[in-house]
């Protein structure tokens, strides 16, 4: 395996131990938000995020995320 498959994975690692413990059977449904949250993160290398450089296009927010974000800039 190369450096740059290590890193990835090791990445991956740390995402998902912040949405699973040690102990649990079902860390694999835990996988698409990993996922997300790597793809919509800005790498150092790149200076952009993996979801934009794949697909050309930001990866939409949740409704929920979008609200939250419109009330942060009403309250300013």
């Amino acid at each position: 395996m190369d450096d740059l498959s290590e890193n990835s994975d090791m990445t991956f690692l740390r995402y998902l131990c912040g949405f699973a413990t040690h102990d649990q059977a079902n860390w694999d449904d835990y996988l698409p938000f990993v996922e997300d949250a790597y793809s919509s993160s800005v790498h150092s290398s790149t200076k952009q995020k993996t979801f934009e450089l794949d697909h050309r296009y930001l990866l939409p927010l949740p409704l929920h995320l979008i609200a939250d974000l419109e009330r942060q800039q009403a309250n300013k």
